[in-house]
């Protein structure tokens, strides 16, 4: 599996897509999951003619990718058995942003969780999609989260681990960094809103700002 870690959805980036294009090609079958929604979401923002689901068929464009390629999997309408299909029919799954938690609670409750770990495509996450790859991920305190915590995810990566949104609350970021070290001692990355990590196998590929964090 390759993973792309980013903190924003800005895939169709010119920069980005230099990297990206290695990964994301014509013809690719994507699969997106956009469970990481508010409880009191408007869920048909991700179906056809939604904002969201406008907004991600276009990112797609630069990579020749058409909307006929591109899967969702629907939290609502949707089973285990359609979802464990979909995953096996993907090139990519795609994982957006916003409660992380939530997300893999929603995962977990599909039954889902193996499947995505046994994934052998590309995995692409913004945020909450990005962080939940993680076996172990922390979250630093904002309008979210109020709270420095700990939580469980997709036992896919546990060799590092990422910091999202790194800037915008820099000091209680890096104060949750050095926490977070001490209570599962490895190396830390952080993400910038404009930046991204790849993890290509054993490498560790940092783009447009992101950075091993020195703790």
């Amino acid at each position: 599996m390759v993973n792309i870690l980013l903190s924003r959805s800005y895939i169709d980036n010119p920069y980005l897509y230099l990297y990206f294009k290695k990964y994301i090609k014509k013809g690719m079958k994507v699969l997106v999951i956009p469970w990481s929604f508010y409880p009191d979401y408007d869920y048909d923002n991700y179906r056809p003619g939604g904002d969201r689901y406008n907004k991600l068929i276009d990112q797609f464009i630069p990579y020749d990718i058409e909307e006929k390629d591109i899967t969702w999997l629907d939290y609502y309408n949707d089973n285990h058995e359609i979802a464990v299909k979909k995953i096996k029919q993907a090139d990519l799954i795609y994982l957006t942003g916003g409660l992380p938690d939530k997300l893999f609670e929603r995962l977990e409750e599909f039954n889902i969780l193996s499947d995505l770990e046994n994934f052998k495509g590309v995995m692409l996450g913004i945020s909450a999609g990005a962080v939940v790859q993680f076996q172990t991920y922390h979250l630093s305190p904002d309008r979210d989260y109020k709270k420095f915590n700990i939580y469980p995810g997709l036992k896919i990566i546990n060799d590092f681990g990422v910091e999202v949104h790194y800037g915008d609350r820099r000091w209680k970021q890096n104060r949750s960094l050095k926490k977070i070290n001490q209570i599962i001692p490895r190396d830390y990355y952080t993400i910038p809103d404009a930046g991204a990590l790849i993890k290509d196998g054993s490498r560790i590929i940092l783009i447009n700002g992101s950075r091993k964090h020195n703790i």
